[in-house]
């Protein structure tokens, strides 16, 4: 959980336009639930949430296992803040085992 709060607390000093440039090493960006395996997108969201376009990022609680194949973190951006929905340890949302 340490690699977590690290991670958000690193995002929270960055700008919207930072966390949203896909262009990084962070495996940071934007996804269609229809390609997962969720294709509804995920359940008992907040109906503020279900329109919003969903966001990953890459966290690696452990310093031997490569960034693209840790931990996927997937969350919504509202306003100026990012809300964690998911915490996906094994990496299974996306069911063609690509790391995405």
């Amino acid at each position: 959980m340490d690699h977590l709060l690290h991670a958000m607390h690193r995002y929270s000093c960055g700008s919207v336009d930072y966390f949203t440039d896909m262009h990084n090493d962070d495996f940071r960006h934007s996804f269609d639930f229809s390609e997962t395996s969720e294709p509804e997108g995920l359940r008992n969201l907040e109906e503020e949430l279900k329109g919003e376009l969903p966001w990953q990022f890459a966290l690696c609680p452990d310093i031997h296992v490569p960034p693209h194949s840790g931990w996927r973190v997937y969350g919504f951006i509202l306003e100026d803040t990012f809300y964690v929905v998911w915490l996906d340890t094994n990496h299974q949302l996306f069911l063609d085992g690509r790391f995405r």
